[in-house]
């Protein structure tokens, strides 16, 4: 897919552009008309960055982040996140076109900044230690297949609520 002549003619107000997208977006040098790419931070998902660049995404600051993934049995196992995790976190239900179906060991672990975290319904595994030493989480939400909390899994939470908790 492409993004069009002048489709951000003089939005000089763009400081930062996330883009999910694992295929960018093609662009030309009309697309971002009248903005000073290099004041643009533009984060690209893990391992795109050349990519991006052969699209068109000269002169701005690509920077990565985003899930870590592994392949796991129905889908894929959350391993972390490169960039700032902070407030509500939602857990996606799908990446890459794969299901999340479990949260990897230590994925989040010392992520202080976490408030919340909302589960799709697919997932069925929450990883050791995967939220240890998260001492700002206070809920973990729609968590309607999970089978199983591994060891540790919520270590040095001060509170923690659970709900829609049903196959456990």
């Amino acid at each position: 897919s492409a993004i069009g002549n002048y489709a951000f003619l003089g939005a000089t107000g763009i400081t930062h552009i996330e883009n999910q997208s694992r295929i960018p977006q093609v662009i030309n040098n009309t697309t971002f008309a009248g903005v000073t790419r290099s004041n643009v931070t533009v984060a690209v998902p893990i391992g795109t960055t050349q990519a991006y660049r052969n699209a068109g995404w000269t002169g701005f600051n690509i920077i990565e982040e985003g899930w870590k993934t592994a392949p796991e049995v129905g889908g894929i196992s959350l391993i972390g996140y490169v960039g700032n995790l902070s407030g509500n976190l939602v857990i996606p239900s799908t990446l890459y076109g794969e299901s999340v179906v479990s949260i990897g060991p230590a994925a989040f672990a010392n992520e202080n900044q976490l408030l919340q975290v909302s589960l799709p319904s697919r997932i069925e595994n929450i990883g050791d230690r995967a939220f240890e030493n998260c001492t700002n989480l206070t809920s973990v939400s729609a968590m309607d297949n999970l089978e199983h909390i591994r060891d540790s899994s919520m270590y040095s939470l001060k509170t923690v609520q659970f709900y829609d908790i049903i196959n456990m």
